[in-house]
């Protein structure tokens, strides 16, 4: 952390995870520590109880990470680019995934952080983004059990806002996260209502797959393909659904229209804000022609297009991240 001038540590167990001494550690003479006797499920006020401290040090932005996050610059120079924007804060994408988060904020900060679970950034001013920048999340051992957590924390919030798109589609991304595809589908459907988006549309799709139903899934993605034609994700799912029904030449036809969405690997190519499955944008088109090709008996363009998919995957994964959502291989090759 070289590039910061203070190390706020927000303080809620004394120390007794071991955090203060690690911070100590890393941050040397800029760390500094404050005591908020706040609940700690209380996410949303914590946030704002550090964005209010981290104006007293005199500092002009302040970075917020979680102690299981990292952010990786790639060799962007953040002084810079925090002295030359004329935003208010600044998103930096998901390693793996692209999601966007807030985590660079001019202070005094304008806005605030509502909401205890999936706290959200409300009236921050104006929003930027470092494109090439990535923020990384350390693997939790107990992952599963804290999604748990999360559900019962959205349900709550749901009850108080029954028909909020954000309650509904964080739902359906944690019953997925969870394994629970017909529950997950459902919270889709409903969001779908609420607020009709290619990102609500292709989760709908990817539950389907994942449920193994390949004909509504094939149906499906042809109808939202019509609706949002730059999601990629429709062509890989319709890809997968004809390598399970045994329609490998349209396997091959989908994976050449997806072919034409793929990004050259330039980070700006990415112009959507939200959920999204990058393999579909790199790696994935060539994966499903290489499958198809491989049961035709087509060696030639197999090999072709194995040589593609492995010089995009490798291009993905040193642009994005590896991947941690989405399809997989043993799902696309059928069951």
């Amino acid at each position: 952390m070289d590039w910061v001038d203070v190390g706020l540590v927000v303080n809620i167990l004394d120390g007794e995870d071991g955090t203060l001494e690690v911070a100590r550690e890393v941050l040397g003479d800029k760390f500094l520590s404050v005591r908020c006797d706040l609940p700690a499920e209380r996410f949303n006020d914590m946030r704002n109880f550090g964005l209010r401290e981290a104006e007293k040090t005199g500092c002009d932005w302040a970075v917020v990470l979680d102690t299981d996050e990292r952010i990786e610059l790639n060799g962007v120079d953040i002084r810079k680019e925090l002295a030359e924007t004329d935003c208010d804060y600044l998103d930096v994408c998901r390693e793996g995934t692209g999601f966007p988060q807030q985590r660079f904020f001019r202070l005094p900060a304008k806005g605030h952080y509502k909401y205890v679970f999936h706290e959200e950034y409300l009236g921050g001013g104006r929003r930027g983004l470092l494109p090439v920048c990535r923020l990384r999340e350390l693997p939790h051992p107990d992952n599963m059990e804290l999604q748990k957590k999360y559900l019962k924390g959205i349900r709550e919030q749901h009850l108080e806002e029954p028909n909020r798109f954000r309650w509904l589609f964080y739902l359906g991304l944690t019953c997925n996260t969870l394994g629970k595809h017909q529950e997950a589908l459902k919270w889709f459907r409903r969001s779908y209502k609420v607020i009709k988006q290619g990102d609500v549309a292709f989760h709908i799709c990817e539950q389907l797959f994942k449920l193994g139903k390949f004909h509504e899934c094939l149906k499906e993605s042809g109808k939202f393909l019509v609706l949002y034609p730059d999601f990629a994700e429709f062509h890989l799912f319709a890809g997968g659904c004809c390598l399970n029904l045994g329609r490998f030449q349209d396997a091959v036809s989908w994976g050449q229209m997806g072919m034409g969405l793929t990004w050259s690997g330039r980070p700006e190519g990415d112009t959507r804000d939200g959920e999204k499955d990058l393999r579909a944008y790199y790696d994935g088109p060539w994966w499903v022609i290489a499958k198809a090709c491989e049961i035709l008996g087509d060696v030639e363009n197999q090999g072709r297009a194995e040589d593609m998919m492995n010089k995009l995957k490798e291009m993905r994964e040193k642009i994005w991240g590896i991947s941690r959502q989405g399809w997989t291989a043993k799902e696309l090759q059928g069951r």
